[in-house]
């Protein structure tokens, strides 16, 4: 059975979004790629909610499956110098999400779930996850940007939204890991 799943990045400024869809073992498409930004949490969430109404517009009965990635304090995010109230306002992001999907889908029955980072990316650096990821779609890697050049930019070959820019494909790259991993789990 062909799945199409919504994978979600939630952030406090920015939320990667991507429609992925495949079976179980054969991933796939990558059909989508956007992202929610904001000054503030609110018009994050408002943006959100209208690229929610963008993708519901165009996969909305094709959808079988969302996945937010959950949020989770580690001890050595100590030493990365991590602050718990960032995470709570993170997780507050993935809650909001989590909401309006439920709304913006209409279906009690469409199954979310939100893994923990190390539950979908194990311990590998993001960096080579992300690589990994459009391996997996088959997806060419355009550049490389951001903190020391690692982090991939691709090829489009998907649906991008106009106010995706370079920087965006960091979140919106682990958005679809997120959705790669429900085509396994849902």
């Amino acid at each position: 059975m062909k799945h199409c799943i919504l994978g979600i990045d939630p952030g406090v400024a920015k939320i990667g979004l991507a429609v992925v869809s495949g079976s179980s073992r054969t991933a796939t498409d990558f059909l989508w790629a956007g992202v929610a930004k904001g000054k503030t949490n609110l018009r994050t969430i408002r943006s959100l909610w209208f690229e929610l109404a963008h993708i519901k517009v165009h996969y909305g009965t094709k959808i079988t499956g969302i996945v937010i990635e959950g949020q989770e304090y580690y001890l050595t995010d100590q030493e990365r110098k991590s602050k718990p109230e960032d995470l709570i306002k993170v997780a507050f992001m993935a809650g909001a999400a989590a909401g309006i999907c439920t709304n913006a889908f209409g279906s009690e029955d469409l199954p979310i779930k939100c893994p923990l980072p190390k539950e979908w990316k194990g311990n590998v650096p993001k960096h080579i996850k992300q690589e990994r990821i459009l391996k997996e779609l088959n997806i060419p890697v355009l550049k490389h940007v951001g903190r020391g050049g690692k982090f991939p930019v691709p090829k489009p070959t998907m649906m991008v939204r106009n106010n995706v820019t370079d920087s965006c494909w960091y979140d919106i790259l682990d958005a679809a890991g997120l959705a790669l991993w429900g085509l396994e789990e849902l």
